[in-house]
């Protein structure tokens, strides 16, 4: 069994042998479209009508549109990506400071207490 899933689109034109105004009629009887949403399908540019959906439903709106005279297409969704894997396991990498022991020498006096470094001096 296909466990994939697509997401239908729709173009927004119809195709050269039907007029838009038929297939704007037809879509609008045939999915129960107020006109808000008829002019976001409408807008020109590709639109989503089914984000996630097996491919059986994504072919019957593709049918379906394409009956009417719209241009209509589904593609597969992206594959989710790997879950985050920490890499670090080693007590070594896993430590923030991984000298054996304290620099005290690499300390540097604070010289902004130095005579001719204070600004009154």
């Amino acid at each position: 069994m296909d466990k994939a899933e697509y997401r239908v689109l729709f173009q927004g034109r119809a195709r050269d042998d039907e007029t838009l105004s038929q297939l704007r009629i037809a879509m609008r009887r045939t999915f129960d479209l107020d006109l808000g949403a008829l002019e976001r399908l409408f807008c020109g540019a590709p639109v989503v009508i089914k984000p996630s959906t097996s491919q059986a439903t994504a072919e019957r709106f593709k049918q379906t549109i394409g009956q009417m005279g719209g241009i209509c297409w589904y593609e597969p969704l992206s594959q989710p990506h790997a879950p985050y894997v920490d890499r670090r396991v080693g007590p070594r990498r896993l430590q923030a400071d991984r000298r054996r022991h304290e620099r005290a020498h690499a300390i540097q006096p604070d010289r902004r207490q130095l005579a001719g470094r204070r600004w009154d001096d």
